[in-house]
């Protein structure tokens, strides 16, 4: 079976991880895997490429928007692949130049976006009548981006994105590697507070850096570790100069060795505005963190409040701190979420569960 995946890019991102996921639980000689890239974003792209996949990349920025669907309409039919899987936005491009391509369309959705007008609903409505199978990240989710267009459920489906316990187990007991510069990373600087994600408008860390200043009131030695890049980073960097935050809050970039960075932290920390299920929090609970969240989005459907976290309002920084607090007060009740959230991730969120889930999918359409 060839199997196509598309996507807008392939940075450090819980889409492409997802994909990423995928291609190596399908790495057994069974499929001929291909990855489109629609950017030249690429930080993955040898990770991929280790695991047996052929990446493209075809960049819209490079030229008309018609002209790279013609592009892409070209590459499926030299492929000729029995399903084409499409992440996110990337379906604007790839359902269009799928029109006489025989190939299955599947469509996976993890985010509830609200930049969607009447308009964009109705364009989603007249395109994705063409998949197969659409694949939601989470209940929430599917209602939001599939029900409430009118898509019938018979086309629908929800998988969970996964966790290999083993292989993250392994990064959790390795030393940090390479320690960025200018930062306190010494023993005594606790609590570590971590906050893994993109640094985009939408995941508010601004939220979060502001929350600093009430929590150092209390413990002065509090570090912030934030993990990601993105257009914000600058106006972050101001904002903790501008609060004078600088000894205790740090900007660690795209890592590698995330669950070495979580084998320091005591909580894991998300202060999104919008959020489908991160894989952020999936990667919290697995190294037996107690997670604070907005609750925004589908992640109640990861956290349990007062069970293996606590949910706060968004744009709120006393709220956020004042529950860090509380928490940090509490070491016995950290740990119990902590071991509590790892049991979810063991039962709900397993590797091997969302892959046999995807490869059940991908047979019934042979």
């Amino acid at each position: 079976m060839t199997i196509i995946f598309v996507i807008g890019q392939l940075s450090v991102g819980g889409s492409e991880k997802y994909i990423l996921k995928l291609i190596t639980g399908l790495n057994d000689g069974s499929y001929d895997i291909h990855v489109i890239c629609l950017s030249n974003k690429l930080a993955l792209k040898f990770d991929m490429e280790q695991k047996g996949a052929t990446v493209h990349i075809i960049n819209p920025n490079k030229f008309k928007k018609i002209r790279s669907i013609w592009q892409l309409h070209i590459l499926f039919r030299k492929i000729n692949a029995d399903i084409i899987h499409t992440v996110g936005r990337s379906w604007y491009y790839t359902i269009p130049s799928s029109i006489f391509i025989k190939s299955k369309i599947f469509v996976s959705s993890h985010s509830i976006p609200s930049w969607k007008k009447w308009f964009h609903k109705l364009a989603d409505k007249i395109l994705l009548r063409k998949v197969s199978m659409y694949i939601a990240n989470a209940d929430r989710v599917k209602k939001e981006t599939w029900e409430n267009i009118g898509m019938p459920n018979k086309n629908a489906t929800v998988i969970y994105i996964g966790l290999d316990t083993k292989e993250f187990d392994l990064l959790f007991n390795q030393p940090i590697a390479n320690p960025i510069q200018n930062t306190i990373y010494t023993v005594s600087a606790k609590p570590i507070l971590t906050l893994v994600a993109g640094l985009s408008p939408v995941k508010s860390i601004d939220t979060a850096i502001l929350a600093q200043k009430y929590i150092i009131k209390t413990y002065p030695k509090c570090q912030l570790w934030i993990v990601g890049e993105g257009r914000c980073r600058e106006k972050l960097e101001k904002l903790v100069k501008e609060e004078k935050l600088e000894n205790n809050v740090s900007f660690w970039g795209n890592r590698h060795d995330i669950p070495a960075l979580l084998a320091a932290t005591d909580i894991g920390i998300l202060s999104s505005k919008r959020e489908g299920l991160p894989t952020s929090i999936t990667e919290y609970m697995a190294a037996k963190l107690p997670v604070i969240s907005t609750d925004v989005g589908a992640i109640k459907e990861q956290v349990v409040h007062n069970v293996t976290g606590i949910l706060v309002a968004k744009d709120d920084p006393v709220a956020l701190s004042n529950a860090i607090r509380d928490l940090l007060e509490n070491p016995a009740k950290m740990k119990e979420m902590g071991l509590n959230g790892r049991k979810i991730v063991e039962n709900i969120f397993p590797i091997q569960k969302m892959i046999t889930s995807h490869k059940v999918l991908y047979e019934s359409y042979k």
